[in-house]
């Protein structure tokens, strides 16, 4: 059985490979079940809760400040980036499809969080 940390690492390859994220520790895991992983602009955490996937974005100056995907991807549906019949999936290769298609503005959007 792989584990969850081999499991991100897979489908969320260009995250490590072109974005620079590297995983951090978490002090609770929930057995193995929550990863971070950490650019020097963004934070991602990845929660597996059984059959379901979900992740939470989160900039770097807000230690604690966790937005979930579905809202960001709201908040990019009614700037007109994504299309208005996005359903919301929590499966992992679709999370991280849209993820990879709409990086570069999720990393616009936290820049403005951020104040920078």
């Amino acid at each position: 059985m792989t584990s969850f940390k081999n499991t991100i690492q897979q489908h969320f390859r260009y995250l490590f490979e072109e974005w620079g994220f590297e995983f951090q520790d978490v002090v609770n895991d929930y057995q193995g079940n929550i990863v971070i992983a950490q650019s020097d602009k963004l934070k991602i955490r990845f929660i597996n809760d059984r059959a379901d996937f979900f992740l939470d974005i989160g900039g770097i100056t807000e230690m604690n400040g966790w937005v979930e995907f579905y809202k960001i991807m709201d908040m990019l549906k009614t700037k007109g980036y994504v299309h208005t019949g996005y359903k919301y999936s929590n499966k992992i290769s679709t999370v991280s499809q849209l993820l990879n298609r709409y990086f570069f503005e999720i990393q616009k959007l936290f820049s403005v969080i951020d104040g920078k």
